[in-house]
């Protein structure tokens, strides 16, 4: 919509460039608006049509610089693009506007798209639109611009232009539309033809007051009745009637004489009660105000008179809302988006984010959530809000907060409606408060109860004394906190030094704690210790009885496997014991790993196990260890005779392998040389076809060639049949290089072709011509002077285009367009004038003077005909020269010369490429036979190395089987051994079984004999040095000195105990003491808090006598030292003059009341008035726009009515 003031007039109009790209629908849409359907088929490449429409629009917008309106509609399909709309305006004066769009009586309008960069104006569309489209709106910016084609002159969008843009507001596909404005212009003159209908202007000869003093009858004089006082617009009794009936409520005015256009004088009577036709009479209840003046004697009621009911005021407002349409369609608004909303509200901009206010913020603490949320949608929406709800749901209250909120934030709402009650009923509802400063403007006499406190007469007093009461409230709100403060201050030493006894009571009852801490911590240590000694006697009395018990003693019984247990720390303290252990540990882990089990004693019973059992062990196995040897001996001979055995076998299988290998690449050998034998016999019988093929091949290929030239047929290489054998073997061999040749003449021949087809269609189309400029041959007989001729093909050059057929096209259209203009006939005057420039034109001398009646006689048709005939000899001039520059060259020699090229280059290829074929295939049977020859004597080596190889096999065979048998029988004599460890018996006894186990098992069976002898050596080092006696006599020394440092241990937490028991006693005695002599202090302080002014009251987190509470008590008695210091520093300062200031507020002087209320009215921010009483010219000069407008009751407003006060708010609610 129209939603901006026409800033274009500070626009620069300098030309500026901008370089376009057109699609495809913009091309076919230019072509068919400015040429025909027809013109659009007759360029059958899209090239020829984009140069057509090029050509259009730089006679359009390219030649001379254009006034365009460019508005942005919104975003396009790619990141980043928009779509503009540009228009060649026609709202100003453009003496360049295009000759071809002043004809058509229309303007040009496109549709484009902007990428982000600029690099480019993409035209989507082209359109021929009304003029009435080429008008200045609040979405246009004005450019002058020159559009040249993008692959001509690559300069993009001018930054400036992009930077502009920018900042327009985007009007989408809601570009203001006359049907909307017509339709509200229409409305208000039915409203004018309404309001004119009812006015009349009437006499009366006599009335009642005196004997009625509010409601008063006239008598009329129904004769006298006009429509506005003049004698010419005298009224019909019964319209006059009639009028009145439907005046009733309506102001009546009162003119003590006629009325006219110099008689003014007149006063508001009242508004007309009843009706009496019958009698001749008016009732009518006066204006209070005017009442008043009569009782008081300032006015006597004349006897004789006029009453006059005018429609000034309403036809006034009707003239407003004129204005305010004219503005809107101008753009003079406060919110550029105001013309998109304002017809369809879904078109407001949504909220970003939504601001929320905290309770402490509102004006009003009573307002729902509702009310609240209301609220902050207006604070946070940009545009729109519509607030709808039935009566009582406090609209009214969200009205005063809304004011409110706009005020602290340094704003100014304007609250209207359509009537005067409404607005009263909103400014009502605004309490007291500072930062809220409202006016009521319009018609005093209008305004209600109440909306009279608001007048600007009335506002400023209410203003005043309410701002005296505030001084005053906090005035005495200081004075009150001074006392306050002192008050409490009085009482900050006692609490000093009660806070001090808490503080050392807590401390009191800390230390108390830590004594009761420690008390509890040293009773547990000493039963601890007490323990401790008990045990340490027992082990030592056991001990003493097993060392006397040595060596007889049972070390499986469980008394002493349990004492051993208790005693093992003990071990742990020193060396000797330590070495022990380890030893008797690692004795009894090598007992494990030879398959013994220990039994399950401490670590003296292992020792003695060792020493009994596993020593006798150890001497017994030992001879058996040493026959293993003689066994692992035969397993390693025979284990040498079975890996000759392998290898010899192994050998064999190789060279039988090696040798059928050999017989297969023979017969492959063989195959190979038959295979080249057979190719160079197909060799000899392709070189005899192609000597054939080749006596016959120059008048084949001549014909050929002849042949597509005649039917204007591409060649192609398959066109030359080449001899079948030379074709399979060129295959077979992958050997193809006279295509590469053939297609450089097939390129060069096909190039003949088509200067030939070229040829046939220039001949066609100048046949077509001739046979146009034939049908008018009359009129070439009197042929114009030269200079016209020149003119004309001077003109016809500025045909650009490289094809010769497209131009001769072109030729035809304007040869048919002018033949058009020649048999157009010509009038009496036309005939003369075409016989004057034919006759001048032939006189050289007066070929200055032709020229000057072609310049200014342009439009007569005598003059266009003569330029007609003119065109027409220089198209026939321009074909003559086409058909000239097109015309081939004779085909025969060409022909002949391609043909021996191609001629002498085949036999050249497949000469040259045979004989290279037939010595590869030579060479290639020389070096297969030689390969042939060496494999056979590889073959007969092999054979002889195979015999060998058999016999030394046979022999290795026969010397395992000794070795096997000799191994079987020590492994026999082994097993018979006595005390032969287990694992080595089973071994020996599973290889005589299966022989074939004895190699595989063989390194298992050393490596167990090897482990056997290395762990009974160790066994038998270890068991010599265990000596039980030593040990238990070292471990009977340990536990006698940690048995006597128990004894002392105990002793001394016996005496810790009781020294901190006796320092408990003591402070609990203390405590209890301070205990009673703060309670009479804590109740002080309990009172105390309770006397602090809930304001200033601190709130403790868990009790009044909390030490974290008292310091910020403590804490806040600083505070109220430092208020009280700045509060009596203020009161000495400005006590005086705030009194002194409230006295002037209440009894101001004169000069200061002016002063204060001119102050006041020139801040104020909420101003109530009426929606057509806004569009007045005093209340538009002094209040021009608003942060809010907020309309009341919108439903019984019109559309004119509400867009006067939305033209000035920044937001409409």
């Amino acid at each position: 919509m129209l939603i901006q003031a026409d800033t274009s007039s500070t626009i620069e109009t300098t030309a500026e460039n901008c370089s376009y790209v057109m699609v495809s629908a913009a091309i076919h849409s230019l072509l068919r608006n400015f040429d025909s359907e027809t013109a659009i088929e007759a360029y059958s490449d899209f090239k020829e049509r984009r140069q057509r429409a090029d050509e259009i629009l730089f006679d359009l917008v390219g030649q001379h610089p254009q006034l365009f309106y460019i508005r942005r509609i919104g975003t396009g399909q790619e990141p980043g693009e928009e779509i503009w709309s540009l228009t060649v305006a026609t709202d100003r004066d453009n003496e360049q506007f295009p000759v071809e769009l002043e004809a058509r009586g229309k303007t040009l309008g496109f549709k484009a798209a902007v990428p982000s960069d600029g690099s480019v104006l993409r035209l989507l569309s082209c359109r021929l639109l009304p003029k009435a489209a080429g008008q200045s709106d609040g979405y246009t910016a004005r450019y002058c611009l020159r559009l040249l084609p993008h692959y001509r002159h690559r300069i993009g969008i001018p930054s400036a232009i992009q930077t502009r843009m920018a900042t327009m507001p985007i009007c989408g596909e809601h570009v203001p539309t006359q049907d909307q404005l017509k339709a509200w212009e229409a409305f208000l003159k039915i409203e004018e033809k309404i309001a004119q209908a009812r006015q009349f202007c009437v006499s009366f000869v006599a009335h009642n007051y005196g004997a009625a003093t509010r409601q008063i009858t006239f008598e009329i004089d129904v004769t006298s009745a006009t429509l506005d006082g003049s004698s010419e617009a005298l009224l019909d009794i019964d319209d006059f009637w009639k009028r009145v009936k439907q005046a009733r409520h309506e102001d009546l005015k009162l003119f003590e004489n006629a009325p006219t256009e110099n008689n003014r004088n007149n006063c508001q009577l009242g508004t007309i009660e009843e009706v009496d036709p019958d009698s001749s009479t008016i009732r009518v209840k006066l204006e209070r105000e005017f009442a008043e003046y009569l009782i008081a004697g300032e006015y006597q009621l004349p006897t004789t008179g006029y009453l006059v009911f005018q429609a000034r005021g309403e036809i006034a407002q009707i003239k407003r809302k004129k204005k305010a349409l004219e503005a809107l369609h101008k753009g003079h608004t406060q919110n550029p988006y105001l013309g998109n909303f304002l017809f369809d509200a879904r078109l407001a901009r949504p909220c970003d984010t939504l601001i929320q206010l905290q309770p402490q913020d509102l004006l009003l603490p009573s307002a729902n959530l509702n009310q609240q949320r209301a609220v902050e949608t207006v604070l946070s929406a940009p545009d729109l809000v519509l607030i709808q709800g039935p009566p009582g749901t406090g609209k009214t209250t969200v009205i005063a907060e809304i004011c409110y909120q706009v005020a602290r934030q340094g704003g100014r709402t304007l609250i209207t409606s359509q009537a005067n009650l409404a607005v009263d009923n909103a400014l009502s509802r605004l309490i007291h408060n500072p930062a809220i400063r409202a006016v009521r403007k319009g018609n005093r006499n209008s305004v209600g109860e109440e909306g009279l406190p608001f007048l600007e007469d009335r506002v400023i007093g209410t203003w005043l004394q309410n701002t005296a009461n505030d001084c005053e409230k906090n005035l005495k709100m200081q004075l009150d906190n001074v006392e306050v403060f002192r008050r409490l201050l009085a009482s900050s030493t006692r609490f000093t030094a009660y806070s001090k006894a808490e503080e050392a009571l807590i401390q009191q009852q800390h230390r108390q704690a830590h004594l009761e801490s420690i008390c509890s911590s040293q009773a547990t240590a000493h039963a601890a210790a007490a323990a401790e000694l008990r045990l340490s006697t027992s082990l030592k009395s056991e001990l003493d009885n097993l060392v006397a018990a040595m060596p007889s003693v049972n070390w499986r019984d469980p008394a002493i496997v349990d004492l051993l247990a208790h005693l093992q720390p003990y071990a742990s303290q020193d060396s000797s014991l330590r070495s022990f252990t380890a030893s008797v540990q690692a004795a009894v882990n090598l007992a494990t790993e030879v398959s013994l089990t220990p039994p399950a004693c401490g670590i003296f019973g292992l020792a003695a196990w060792l020493q009994d059992t596993v020593g006798v062990w150890a001497r017994e196995t030992q001879t058996a260890i040493a026959y293993a040897d003689d066994v692992v001996t035969a397993m390693t001979n025979a284990e040498s005779a079975a890996q000759i055995y392998t290898q010899n076998s192994a050998c064999l299988v190789r060279l039988q392998q090696d040798c059928q290998n050999m017989l297969a690449n023979e017969q492959t050998l063989q195959q190979k040389l038959q295979q080249l034998q057979n190719r160079q016999s197909q060799i000899n019988f392709a070189a005899r076809e192609f000597a054939a093929w080749l006596s016959s091949a120059y008048s084949n290929i001549f014909s050929i060639l002849a042949k597509c030239l005649r039917q204007r047929q591409n060649f192609t290489a398959n066109s030359i049949v080449l001899p079948a054998a030379l074709l399979t073997l060129a295959n077979e061999e992958d050997f193809r290089p006279w295509q590469q040749n053939l297609n450089q003449y097939q390129t060069q021949f096909n190039r003949f072709v088509q200067q030939y087809r070229q040829w046939d269609k220039v001949t066609t189309l100048a046949s077509e011509l001739q046979e146009l400029i034939l049908q008018a041959p009359k009129v070439l007989e009197h042929a114009p002077s030269q200079a016209a001729i020149d003119s004309a093909t001077n003109a016809l050059h500025k045909i650009d285009d490289r094809n010769p057929a497209t131009v001769l096209e072109k030729l035809i259209l304007s040869a048919r367009s002018s033949l058009n203009e020649i048999q157009t006939p010509l009038g009496f005057w036309g005939r003369l004038l075409e016989w004057l420039l034919v006759k001048a034109s032939q006189i050289q001398q007066l070929e200055p003077i032709v020229k000057r009646l072609y310049q200014y006689n342009r439009h007569f048709k005598a003059t266009i005909k003569l330029q007609a005939i003119a065109k027409l000899h220089a198209i026939q001039r321009q074909a003559q020269i086409i058909i000239q520059e097109t015309e081939p060259s004779e085909f025969q020699p060409v022909l002949d010369s391609l043909t021996s090229e191609i001629v002498d280059s085949i036999n050249t290829i497949f000469r040259t490429g045979l004989d290279q074929l037939q010595q590869q295939t030579k060479l290639e049977f020389q070096q297969i036979k030689e390969t042939l020859t060496d494999l056979q004597q590889s073959i007969h080596d092999r054979q002889q190395k195979i015999a060998i190889t058999q016999e030394q096999l046979a022999t290795s065979q026969r010397e395992a089987d000794v070795q096997f048998r000799l191994m079987a029988a020590i492994a026999k004599e082994f097993t018979l051994l006595p005390n032969l460890p287990l694992q080595l018996q089973a071994l020996a006894q599973q290889c005589l079984l299966n022989s074939t186990d004895i190699l595989a098992h063989k390194s298992y069976f050393s490596s167990r004999v090897q482990f056997l002898r290395s762990h009974i050596e160790k066994l038998t080092s270890l068991i010599s040095s265990l000596d039980l006696n030593t040990v238990l006599s070292t471990l009977k020394n340990i536990v006698d000195i940690e048995n006597f440092h128990h004894q002392k241990h105990t002793n001394n937490t016996l005496y810790r105990l009781t020294e901190s028991q006796a320092q408990l006693q003591t402070v609990e005695t203390q405590l209890q003491q301070q205990l009673e002599q703060i309670e009479q202090e804590r109740s002080w302080w309990q009172s105390a808090y309770e006397a602090i002014p809930e304001r200033l009251k601190p709130i403790p987190t868990t009790h009044l006598f909390s030490p974290e509470f008292l310091h910020q008590v403590k804490t806040q008695f600083d505070t109220w030292q430092q208020e009280l210091t700045q509060e009596e520093a203020y009161l000495r300062r400005y006590q005086h003059f705030v009194s002194d200031w409230i006295s002037k507020l209440r009894n101001p002087s004169a000069q200061d009341q002016n002063e204060l209320r001119q102050i006041y009215l020139n801040n104020a921010n909420v101003i109530g008035i009426t929606c057509v009483q806004a569009a007045s010219r005093e209340f538009s000069e002094e209040f021009q726009n608003f942060d809010v407008v907020i309309i009341d009751e919108v439903s019984k407003c019109t559309p004119p009515e509400l867009l006067i006060p939305a033209l000035k708010g920044k937001k409409l609610v």
